[in-house]
Order: structure tokens, then C-alpha cells, then sequence
């Protein structure tokens, strides 16, 4: 039995579906089961039962979900109250999206650090699901989050029912970026028809940016990546390739000879923003992550 056995079950609980609960906890519903099917064989005993379209805790359910609420309100308020405080020595720990500007902050942030002070830093960069679910796991301390801005009243609503405090510190259009010697560099703006006999660098297992996943099959040519140096790397070696990105750093574009121009069609705006559990006081490091933040987002927002 542990705490994300317990958060499951509470989750279907309040939801009363597999499917639902595990939308709201940013996971798949098989990982899901699978969590409720080993609590039940600890307990030895059934927690839920189906009645009609949903679930429904049985009688001895109940009472368990009674007391691994009261659990999970300690452990979240133990958390709150005590994460991260005796650390001595400079400690981050966050999830967040691949983007060359958060990046840069993270680089900013360590150059910040004396030479002589402790440090670890560590990061993942992981799609906005998954950033919700390390920092609900406590496998991230702080993480970010990047939605379309037209689903944002139905994610903040999730991240809020999570127990997820959110502090909205973006919001941009996606840019082209390409290489210097792309056919389209010398344009003021460019847009979807005519990037359409380019290839797309992608991300792998990732929608292309600002698409509908009923549409990612439109891309004619595409070229999958793992990580964000890969795609710069692409980027810069094939002079006929393209990526939908957040506004990059003006060293990282000089760095591998790119370029980034607008859209001159309509394009969905995005957003960025800092997740944290709620009640959770981010300490002086995460702080000065954040600023980091900040002033890269007020550098490319000029």
C-alpha cells in the first residue's frame, strides 16, 4: 500500500470513473487499474463495485476512503510544510516542456550559483501531463505546464481539483524556426501552406505543435526527435526543414545559425505555466528559477 495507491482510489472515488480519475491524474486508465487492483489485493477486500455507467465505493470502500483522505491531507500538508526546508545546499527539482527559453533559464539559474556553492539540479523535460503527475508524485518539486489557451478554463479546473496551485507567467503564439538557409528565412512571415512542402521536426510521440491529434496525420513529411538538441542539430543541418516552437533565445538561434519568423494565418496561442502544490512555498532556489523565468520571458516578449 502507498500514498498514489491511495490518491487513485480517492480519485475514483470523487469521479466515479476509472476513466475520469485517471484523466484528472494525468496518467493512462491501465496504470490506473492497475494501482486499484493491487490496493484491493493488500486489503483483501473490494473498494468498488460497478453500478451502471460508473463506480461506486462498496461499504468497507467506504471507510477505507474515509481514512486515505485524512492520510492524503497530512501527507500534502507534511509536504507543504517541510519539503525541501533542511536542504543546506542549492536544490531544484522540476518538470517541464521541451523549450530552448526555459533552457536558457535553467542554465541562468546555474550560473547564478557560486563556483565554490553545492548544487543538483535536476530536470526533466516532459509534456504538460506528465509535469502535473511528477509534481502530484513528488517526483518534481516545481514543474510547467503548456496548454492551448482554448482549453484553459478545462486544465486549470483539473489542476485545481489535483490540488495543484498554478501561476500563469506566458502566453505566445509559436513561431517558425528554421535555418538560416531556408528557402523561406529571407520572408517577413510565413504560414501553413507555405511551410507545406517542408519537413516538420517533431518531437517524438507528440502531436505537431498547434495541431489537433485527429489532424497530425496532415504532415506530409516529417522528421521525429527525442530531445530539443536533436532538433536544433536537424534544424540546422537541413535547410528545407522547419519546427513550430515557442519564441527561442536570441544566443541559442545564433548559436546553430537560426532564424524564426511569424504566422501570417491564425494561429492558437499557447500557454505557460508554473505548477506547484498548493499550500507549497517554493524555497529562495525555486524562486530564483522562476525569476529566471521571468527574464526570459520579458526578453523575448520585446
Amino acid at each position: 500500500m502507498n500514498v498514489h495507491q491511495l490518491r487513485c482510489a480517492v480519485a475514483v472515488a470523487r469521479l466515479g470513473s476509472q476513466t475520469r480519475a485517471a484523466e484528472a491524474l494525468y496518467m493512462s486508465q491501465p496504470n490506473l487499474s492497475k494501482a486499484i487492483k493491487e490496493l484491493e489485493q493488500t486489503c483483501g477486500f473490494r473498494i468498488f463495485e460497478r453500478r451502471g455507467q460508473g463506480m461506486a465505493p462498496t461499504p468497507r470502500g467506504e471507510a477505507l476512503l474515509a481514512r486515505a483522505q485524512a492520510v492524503l491531507e497530512q501527507v500534502d500538508a507534511f509536504d507543504a510544510a517541510y519539503q525541501g526546508r533542511g536542504r543546506a545546499n542549492a536544490y531544484l527539482s522540476v518538470a517541464v516542456p521541451k523549450a530552448d527559453y526555459i533552457a536558457s533559464a535553467l542554465t541562468g539559474f546555474a550560473r547564478s550559483m557560486g563556483v565554490g556553492d553545492a548544487m543538483e539540479i535536476n530536470a526533466r523535460e516532459v509534456p504538460g501531463p506528465e509535469a502535473a503527475r511528477l509534481v502530484l508524485s513528488r517526483e518534481a518539486d516545481i514543474g510547467v505546464v503548456r496548454y492551448q489557451t482554448a482549453r484553459q478554463n478545462k486544465v486549470l479546473e483539473e489542476l485545481s481539483q489535483q490540488g495543484l496551485h498554478y501561476v500563469l507567467y506566458w502566453s505566445f503564439r509559436p513561431l517558425a524556426l528554421m535555418s538560416r538557409r531556408h528557402p523561406l528565412a529571407a520572408e517577413e512571415s510565413v504560414s501553413a501552406q507555405s511551410l507545406a512542402p517542408y519537413a516538420q521536426v517533431l518531437f517524438a510521440g507528440m502531436t505537431p505543435y498547434g495541431a489537433q491529434e485527429d489532424r497530425a496525420q496532415e504532415v506530409r513529411r516529417a522528421i521525429r526527435v527525442n530531445d530539443r538538441a536533436a532538433r536544433l542539430e536537424t534544424l540546422a543541418a537541413l535547410e528545407d526543414a522547419y519546427a513550430y516552437s515557442s519564441p527561442a533565445p536570441p544566443e541559442t538561434l545564433a548559436r546553430y545559425g537560426l532564424v524564426q519568423r511569424p504566422f501570417s494565418d491564425a494561429c492558437e496561442t499557447w500557454q505557460d505555466a508554473l505548477i506547484y502544490l498548493k499550500g507549497y512555498t517554493m524555497n529562495r532556489w525555486e524562486q530564483a528559477f522562476y525569476d529566471q523565468l521571468r527574464q526570459q520571458v520579458d526578453r523575448l516578449s520585446r
